[in-house]
């Protein structure tokens, strides 16, 4: 009985020397893990790319049209002018005085002034219906008042021209359906007048000189 007290006890002795010799480690901390909207946070931020620009485009131009209108007025107007600087003495000059036409047409005439003064002078434009000229064997009535309705100028109120300056300037004549209440347009040829005229010294107006441009409708 003795003996086997002897190795309960013995047993729990040697149980006992080993727990103490057993080093308790202490639980290991964790470092807590920062939210991931915090994380992003702290990272540098990509720079945004500025988008790429458009390539600038140019406007199209209009092919270029012989028959427009501003065309045609630009060729008169040079060919006005041609006609000044061949004659350096001219006052006035028109690129010709007669152009045919139909109902509807516009007929654009090319009027030059050169200022033969010996001063800058101021010029002004005044374009007026004169007669129709019937063909042979032909006749019918119209009207002035119907007829002036085809002048269609925007003069400036004048022009002011240097010495020995030319400039050149267009006259538009629009061929419209009616020479008088109820008469249809008829072949025959409407004479149109312009008259230039500058002002003196003191301002008066006075006429530089006239040119006659004829509209022909077959």
């Amino acid at each position: 009985m003795k003996k086997e007290l002897f190795i309960i006890f013995l047993s729990l002795a040697l149980i006992l020397a080993a727990c103490s010799q057993t080093e308790i480690k202490p639980a290991q901390q964790t470092t807590p893990t920062e939210p991931a909207a915090q994380q992003e946070a702290q990272q540098p931020q990509a720079q945004a790319q500025p988008a790429a620009a458009e390539p600038k485009q140019e406007p199209v131009k209009p092919a270029y049209d012989p028959n427009s209108l501003t065309a045609r007025a630009a060729a008169a107007n040079d060919a006005a002018k041609g006609l000044l600087e061949k004659d350096k003495g001219a006052k006035t000059a028109i690129d010709t005085n007669i152009k045919s036409a139909k109902i509807g047409d516009t007929v654009v005439f090319g009027i030059g002034i050169q200022n033969i003064l010996p001063r800058t002078a101021k010029f002004t434009l005044e374009t007026t219906f004169i007669q129709a000229n019937f063909k042979f064997g032909t006749n019918f009535d119209y009207t002035k008042e119907y007829v002036s309705k085809w002048i269609d100028n925007h003069y400036n109120p004048y022009y002011e021209v240097k010495a020995n300056e030319i400039i050149t300037v267009p006259s538009y004549i629009v061929v419209k359906d009616l020479v008088k209440e109820d008469v249809n347009t008829q072949p025959a040829t409407y004479v149109f007048e312009t008259a230039i005229y500058t002002y003196d010294d003191k301002n008066f107006k006075e006429l530089y000189e006239k040119k006659l441009m004829s509209v022909k409708i077959e």
